[in-house]
Parts: structure tokens; C-alpha cells; sequence
């Protein structure tokens, strides 16, 4: 097969041809730095410059913790304890909110405007069993009424 001479053997030479950059001071018009450079020398010169700066900075984000301030980089036991507090925070939620309806209960039984016997059902059934507790008289609150009710009906 015979080598052509066309447009790549011309485009290798322009690319291979050197040239010399020079700087020089302007006053006194003294070299101060020069080189013989190809326009090849320079094309690779620049590519291996790019190759370490993403090299550089690849390792950068990768392994230290910039990489949080990427978007897409969360870290896995970052995602974990969010789902862990998210649900700890919605259980105690439902926790407040049992709360504030047992406490309205209480408040209504106390002012006497609901009968401890006709108290709304609960949703859950350890609510349920809360009220239950709370409204059975202990065996220390049973005496402590017996001996109220003596000691008021001695004074009157």
C-alpha cells in the first residue's frame, strides 16, 4: 500500500514544526527566558495539566468531606440516622398527642363535666388502659376518702 502524502502528513508536520518563544524585557530589550516549543509539545503539555487538575480534584472531593457540600454525595449512615430520628420524631408525636387528649379527659373528669364513666373510646387500646388505670381508685386513695370524710364529718 503506498503512504499518501495528503492533508494528515501536512497536519503531523505543522504540528511537529518547532518554534521558539522568547521573552524578552522591554526596556532594556535583554532575553530573560526562551524555548523551543511544537504546537504538539503544547497540545500535550496542556492535556497532561488537565488529566492531573481532575485527577487533583477528584481525589479531593472523593476522599475528604467536601464531597457532602455535592449534591448526590450523602453519606449512607447520614441517610439512616435521618430515617431513624424521622420516625422517633413521629412517634413522639403521636405520643404528644395521646398526651393532650388524655390530659383534656382529665381536665373534663376533674371540672366534672364528663362522667368517668362515659368517656369516649380511645383509638389504641393502651390509651384505653391508661384511662382505665387512672380512673380506678387505688386501695391507698379509697382510704385516704374514708378518712377525709371522717375527719370533715368530726369537725362539722
Amino acid at each position: 500500500m503506498p503512504i499518501r502524502t495528503g492533508w494528515f502528513n501536512r497536519f503531523l508536520k505543522r504540528m511537529r514544526f518547532k518554534y521558539r518563544v522568547s521573552i524578552v524585557n522591554e526596556n532594556t530589550l535583554a532575553q530573560t527566558w526562551s524555548a523551543r516549543l511544537s504546537r504538539m509539545s503544547v497540545f500535550l503539555f496542556l492535556f497532561a495539566f488537565a488529566m492531573v487538575t481532575f485527577v487533583i480534584l477528584t481525589a479531593l472531593i472523593l476522599f475528604t468531606p467536601v464531597r457532602y457540600y455535592l449534591p448526590g454525595f450523602s453519606d449512607s449512615v447520614d441517610r439512616s440516622d435521618v430515617l431513624r430520628v424521622s420516625a422517633k420524631v413521629d412517634s413522639l408525636v403521636n405520643q404528644l398527642e395521646m398526651q393532650a387528649t388524655y390530659f383534656e379527659i382529665v381536665k373534663g373528669v376533674i371540672s366534672g363535666n364528663i362522667k368517668p364513666d362515659s368517656i369516649p373510646p380511645a383509638d389504641s387500646v393502651q390509651f384505653t388502659h391508661r384511662i382505665k388505670d387512672f380512673l380506678e381508685k387505688t386501695k391507698a386513695m379509697e382510704n385516704f376518702e374514708k378518712n377525709y370524710k371522717r375527719d370533715k364529718g368530726k369537725t362539722n
